[in-house]
């Protein structure tokens, strides 16, 4: 929200970059990796002189209100919402999640992609 859908008012948008854009995602959406899942699922403690985990980065740091996990291995949709000062878990009896400050949700479809059945995370 409040910035461009064009990289430098030129090109579309590969990445997004807080340094360069100046204002904090809305949403972040993470695809959970078996490597770093717990450091994603903020369930990680940061030893003395470490850099921040990533979970800390999006709570802490630049107070993303929404945090969304998505484990394309159990297909378990998890969201996370700010409250004060810490993420709070969603209840998702039906794995759909609304942003109404977005005024956009996010949830999962099952269907054939490219003849492939998958259950994935979507905008609905």
């Amino acid at each position: 929200m409040g910035v461009s859908r064009l990289y430098e008012q030129q090109n579309l948008r590969l990445s997004y970059v807080i340094w360069q854009e100046g204002v904090a995602p809305f949403v972040v959406v993470k695809l959970l990796s078996p490597g770093s899942e717990k450091e994603d699922l903020g369930q990680t403690l940061r030893e003395i002189r470490q850099p921040p985990t990533k979970w800390e980065v999006y709570e802490r740091i630049l107070r993303v209100p929404y945090y969304i996990v998505f484990d394309r291995y159990t297909d378990k949709l998890q969201a996370f919402q700010l409250v004060a000062d810490r993420y709070s878990e969603l209840d998702l009896s039906i794995p759909r999640v609304w942003m109404p400050g977005l005024e956009l949700g996010l949830g999962l479809w099952q269907g054939s992609y490219q003849q492939i059945e998958r259950i994935v995370a979507t905008l609905v």
